[in-house]
Formats: structure tokens, sequence, C-alpha cells
């Protein structure tokens, strides 16, 4: 008889122990999210309390007669209760338009609460606005949900350059840098073709236009959809001026020929473009100026048989006679802008003005003084300025504009100087080589004494910015570092830019605003909740958005399930895993 009580005990704990395992409670679990613990064949020392199972947190003692209350509501959701008493749950549904992230079903616990945090409901993205020329190349489809992305390529007749990944965040698409160019003869060059061009288009893809249109070559506007049959309007009537058009359908021309005794202002031809509008502005005739009034003793230095509005013309001296007042006068419609000039008998007369330079002054009476300065590329040699005399004659040495030249330029330590013009005539530039990553200029410096002697200096300057780098979790596009260019910055899914969203190399070789970072948009995760029998093979002291853990199952036990959960805006994905003891 003692024999089979024997082995009643032990069947009888060995039933105990395989319930317990079956709902114990898991070992990070934290203080306080759960209620007493108990055993099912002892129950509860509270006489109101039941020991149930209690999910993660194992058996638990349970009142009698539990209500969590309400469900809390979700934006954009809608949710189903099947009651709020212990282990009763609430499942969310997102409206349409919007995609759950996280759990989407809540228990009620042994605390009274719900468990877990609420779910959000995030917008979703519709399919993206294409650059011209491009397409979804992976994962087209009508709805996109927060983190999933599409690649975008280039049709036939474009290269791409830029990022072609777009992802979707909440609604909307990030929109790295990323264009397709034409390889054809006949790209878009003209600005604020909104208004002035019709739909872009390329000769490669036939179904770039709508039915009813040709893909044409617009002039500046380069190909683009062009409606079969359009007419633009009658040409505008220009008073004072004939007009000739062959055709007011596209590509029509007309043009302009201004009346006997009147110039054009504007084109003379103008086209009829896609947009169904006469190309460029409305010309004018304006009228001619006759012959100018000569002032007494004076005669016109730059005489012509016709004059147009915005022409000049310059009054000179009669030798013996001096110059007072402005020489230069201005045709404008029809009449001449008079100045005050006369030639009075005596004087110094015109100094004269130096070859490559230029003379100010509007008197050569006594006391008066002229000024002179030369073009660039050229330096002073002789008087800045010079005074008429008393005794008619003026003070000073009559200046000439030489030509700067700055002499042998420094050789460089394993260097090649390319070039031969040591003068800066025709504002030439010697290039000096240094090696294959970096080039130096010789630029002119100048400088003149006082007595007008010339001094020429070089100094090499280099061309080229250092590399700005690559912000850790973004992207850099941008591989020149000339002076001028420019260097673009993007952050990875999941990070904001903080600092300069472009940079250019400036000419003193310096990046021009702050070198970005990327900021994590979500919460760190806190250590994840560990299957019991199972530990982290790849544990970190912190886990940021989008990090992952592995689980895998102490000596003895077998996993089951997917073993790897993600941190994602600050929660844990939760897939079903847990270790099983071989030995049962």
């Amino acid at each position: 008889m003692r024999k089979y009580l024997v082995v009643l005990m032990l069947v009888y704990n060995y039933i105990e122990s395989v319930t317990s395992q079956a709902c114990s409670r898991a070992s990070m679990i934290r203080d306080g999210t759960c209620t007493t613990q108990c055993v099912p064949s002892t129950g509860c020392p509270e006489p109101d309390s039941d020991c149930l199972c209690d999910s993660q947190c194992g058996y638990s003692c349970v009142k009698r007669g539990l209500s969590c209350g309400p469900a809390p509501t979700i934006r954009n959701a809608d949710l189903t209760s099947s009651g709020t008493a212990f282990n009763d749950t609430v499942v969310y549904t997102c409206q349409s338009g919007y995609t759950i992230n996280g759990d989407n079903v809540r228990r009620c616990t042994a605390k009274g609460t719900w468990s877990g945090v609420g779910p959000t409901c995030l917008p979703v993205c519709q399919q993206p606005d294409l650059p011209f020329g491009s397409y979804v190349k992976t994962n087209l489809k009508s709805e996109y949900k927060t983190g999933e992305s599409v690649t975008l390529d280039c049709k036939t007749g474009f290269i791409k350059e830029g990022n072609p990944r777009r992802i979707c965040i909440s609604g909307r698409w990030t929109a790295f840098p990323f264009e397709c160019k034409a390889t054809h003869s006949c790209p878009r060059a003209i600005r604020g073709s909104r208004y002035r061009c019709a739909n872009k288009c390329s000769p490669d893809d036939p179904d770039g236009c709508l039915a009813g249109h040709r893909c044409l070559c617009d002039g500046q506007c380069g190909y683009s959809c062009v409606e079969q049959g359009l007419q633009c309007p009658s040409p505008t009537r220009v008073k004072n001026a004939l007009i000739k058009f062959n055709s007011t359908g596209y590509n029509g021309t007309v043009t302009y020929k201004c009346q006997e005794n009147f110039t054009l202002n504007g084109d003379r031809v103008r086209r009829c473009t896609a947009k169904k509008r006469w190309e460029g502005a409305v010309p004018s005739c304006l009228p001619d100026c006759g012959q100018p009034r000569v002032p007494q003793h004076a005669y016109i230095e730059n005489k012509k048989s016709k004059y147009a509005s915005g022409d000049r013309v310059t009054f000179k001296c009669d030798a013996g006679y001096n110059q007072e007042g402005i020489s230069t006068t201005l045709c404008f419609m029809g009449r001449w802008n008079v100045m005050p000039f006369r030639c009075d008998k005596g004087g110094c007369g015109d100094p004269g003005t130096p070859e490559n330079g230029n003379k100010l002054g509007i008197s050569y009476a006594p006391g008066w003084e002229v000024f002179f300065s030369c073009n660039i590329g050229y330096v002073r040699v002789g008087s800045g300025k010079r005074r008429c005399l008393h005794n008619n004659t003026w003070s000073g040495t009559q200046p000439t504009c030489k030509l700067i030249d700055c002499g042998p330029p420094q050789v460089l330590k394993n260097g090649t100087i390319i070039g031969g013009e040591t003068t800066s005539k025709n504002l030439s530039l010697l290039n000096v080589m240094k090696d294959s990553s970096w080039t130096e200029i010789l630029v002119l410096s100048v400088s003149q004494t006082e007595n007008g002697v010339v001094s020429a200096q070089t100094k090499l300057v280099l061309t080229k910015c250092s590399d700005p780098g690559t912000p850790m979790n973004g992207i850099k596009k941008g591989l020149s570092r000339t002076t001028g260019s420019l260097v673009f910055f993007a952050c990875n899914f999941g990070y904001k830019i903080l600092g300069s969203l472009s940079r250019q190399c400036l000419a003193n070789k310096k990046w021009s605003g702050v070198q970005p970072t990327c900021l994590s948009l979500f919460k760190s995760c806190v250590n994840p909740l560990l299957p019991e029998n199972a530990y982290i093979a790849n544990k970190k002291s912190k886990y940021l958005h989008g990090d992952a853990v592995t689980f895998k199952c102490n000596k003895g036990f077998l996993p089951v399930g997917i073993n790897r959960s993600q941190c994602f805006m600050g929660r844990w994905s939760t897939i079903p895993f847990s270790c099983i003891n071989t030995k049962l």
C-alpha cells in the first residue's frame, strides 16, 4: 500500500511541476508589474482572489469580479472588445488610409490594467511623385507603410544622378536629391518652365505624352508634348512696323520690320511654341534721331548717317579751342539729350586718352584737372592727374598704360609649369601642377609706387577644399571639391539632419555652412523581455532604433519560433519564441 502512495505522490508532484512550468513568471518582469505570485494547488492568501495564469506574470492572484474599465481609444482606429474582465481582450483596427504600428491586441491583466502600450495608426504613403524620366523600379504598389521604401530608376535615354531611394515616413516620402538627365540633343534650358513650357517628354519614351500629342523639340523648352494641330493667336500688331508670318501653327514664325526712320527694339522673329504662345516679348519700333546740332568750333568724333534710340555722339573741339562741359549726348525716343557743352578760345586743349586706359574730365580751361586710369591687366606709368596751368600747359607727364608682366613663375618642387604666358593679357593664368590631386594657380598681384615704378608678384593658391566627410547614419552627394562646387547631405531613415543640407567650396578653400550630423528621430529601447531559459547572443548596453537582438536557448533546451526581435520607435517587435526542455 505504501508503494502505491509513493507512486501517486510522485505523479502528483510531476503534474504540479509541469503545470507550474506551463505558466511560470518570466525572469525579466519589472517590479510592480504583476500581482502576488501563487501556486494553483495552494491558492492565494486572500480569500477573495483566485490563482490564475496571467501570461508572462505566471500564476498570480486575481481578485474576483476584477474589471480593467473601458479600453483606451486610439486616434484613427476602431476597437473591438470582448469585455473588461480578467483575460478579456481588445483588438484595434486602423481606419482606411492608416496602418497599425505596434501590438493590435491588448489584454486585461490581474493588475486591473490593459497590457502593453497602445499601438499607433500611421498614415500610409501613396505612390510617390516621380521626377521627369524616372519610374519605380522595385516594390511598386498602391500604398506603403511607414518604413517601406521604393527604388527609382531612369527610362531609356536618361542617366541618373543622386540617391534613387524613397522611404515612406508617416505618410510622406523622403526626398533625397535625384534626377534623370536626358542624353538627347534638345534638353530643357529655360527657367520658369512651369508657365512657359509644355510637359517634358523624351523621344525615346513612346508613352511620355497623352493621346493627340507628339514629343517634339520646342526650342529652349527642350523636348515637350505638343498638341497636334495647335494654333497660336494672331500675332500682336506693333506701331510703325510691318509684320509677316507664314503660319500660326506650331513652329510658325512672325517677322517684324520697322518703317523708315524707326529702329526695332526686341526680337525680329518670334515663334509659335507648344504652350500656344508666341516666343519672347512683343518688340517695339523706336523713332530715330536726326543729325545733332554741333556746337560752334566743334565737330562729331563718331559721326554716322543714322542714329537709333540709345546711340551716343561725342563732340571734339577744333584746334586752339578748349572744351567746357560734357562732350557726349544721347539719342532717346527721337530726341537728343542735350548736355551743356561749348568750345572756348584758348586753354590747354585735349591731353589725349592713353591706349588701354580712360580719361575723366569735363573742362580743359586753366585751373581744371583731368584724371587717368588703366584697364584691367594694365598698370599706369606717368601722372594719375594733370592740371591745366595758367600758361595753357598741362602739369605732370602724360601717362601710358603698360601691360603687366609677372616674370618667370615660382617652380614647385616635383611640379610642372603648363603655359608660357607671363602677362595678364586676355586674363591668362598659369597652371602649376603639384600632383594628381591638387592644382595651384599663379594669381597676379600688382603694386605701383608714387614714382610710377611697377612691381608684380606671384602667389600660389590652392583650388580645392578638403573632403568634408560623410555624417554617421547619413550620405554625402558630390565628388568635386574645386572652388564653387557643392556637396549635398541627407540622413538615413529614422534620422533627421542637424546642420547644413548643402555646403559650397569657397574661394578661401573652406566649406560654407556647418557640417551636419544625423540625429535619431525615435526613442531607444530598454532591455528586451527575455524568454525563460534563453539569453541574448548579441547583448548591448543600449539599443537604438533599428537595432536587433538574437535569442539563444540554454543548454538542454530547444528553440521554438523566431529568435529575433527588433527595436522600432522605442518598442520591441513581439514574435512568439520559447525554449522547450528536451529532458521532459
